[in-house]
């Protein structure tokens, strides 16, 4: 699987495809307006904040998603050098592999302690997140619960060191 991970230059090509995420998982991130603007406070700081990395996941020359890293973590105790904040590979491409190779490209790239969340209400990201990282840290991972009821976040906290 050929995936090219290349960071976004074009805002609107970001913001077209952060639209269909969020009305996939998290609804509030879009405004009343039928879901058609963005309510991500986060945005423009991704073509500011060197720490934060926007990158579009290209397979074969066709865009298919898209990843933001950047280093803000909540588990302060384990000391993450990296976090996902947002992950998606449209609907289309999904069960292909591309969301595997796409996260085992980025932990070859950014060497180091890694933290990623997903709402605990999100059962498909647990799923996925689970597998991916077992088979790249050979299960030598810890998650825990952060938060609590309806704000409450599993973490998978991890080194590719």
């Amino acid at each position: 699987m050929q995936i090219t991970l290349t960071k976004i230059e074009d805002k609107q090509l970001l913001k077209t495809m952060m639209l269909g995420y969020f009305k996939e998982v998290d609804q509030s991130k879009l405004s009343i307006n039928n879901f058609k603007e963005l309510n991500y406070p986060y945005f423009d700081l991704y073509w500011i904040e060197p720490d934060r990395i926007p990158f579009k996941i290209d397979c074969k020359g066709v865009v298919v998603g898209f990843v933001l890293i950047n280093d803000y973590v909540l588990d302060l105790s384990f000391k993450a050098d990296k976090s996902i904040a947002e992950f998606y590979v449209k609907p289309k491409y999904r069960r292909l592999g591309i969301g595997k190779a796409t996260a085992y490209q980025l932990f070859k790239k950014y060497k180091g302690k890694w933290e990623i969340r997903q709402k605990t209400t999100n059962k498909n990201a647990h799923f996925f997140w689970r597998s991916i990282i077992a088979d790249y840290t050979n299960g030598n991972y810890i998650e825990v619960i952060h938060g609590e009821k309806e704000t409450a976040l599993i973490m998978q906290l991890f080194s590719t060191i």
